[in-house]
């Protein structure tokens, strides 16, 4: 069996962080990349970003990067948020937002799926 074309939008590795700073900042790092890079997401943040393309994807898919946005912003401007409350959560979040997005980035067509880049 072959591979999904979606797996060429898929980095492998990010959430092996024992660092719960590095894997938000990673997973929405990535996540903000895509957003921007095949659907011209605008904005400062994952939340504006996911605001902007609102009309591209799917309530489920916003309602995921939502949520990783939160956990990072709460991660990173809060000084007494220093962990993640359900890691396995949030990485299980980050997986399913991250195959929902290639999915609906090949969907679009914008993008020869062969001349992706991989970060």
């Amino acid at each position: 069996m072959g591979k999904s074309q979606s797996s060429h939008y898929v980095t492998k590795g990010l959430t092996k962080s024992k660092n719960d700073f590095e894997l938000v900042i990673r997973t929405s790092k990535e996540l903000e990349y895509l957003l921007t890079k095949y659907l011209g997401a605008r904005g400062k943040g994952l939340h504006e970003k996911t605001n902007s393309v609102e009309n591209e994807i799917s309530q489920y898919l916003a309602g995921k990067l939502h949520f990783i946005a939160t956990i990072r912003n709460r991660i990173v401007h809060e000084r007494d948020f220093n962990e993640i409350p359900n890691r396995k959560g949030y990485i299980e979040a980050f997986k399913e937002a991250q195959d929902e997005l290639a999915r609906t980035i090949e969907q679009s067509h914008r993008v020869d799926t062969h001349q992706v880049e991989y970060s």
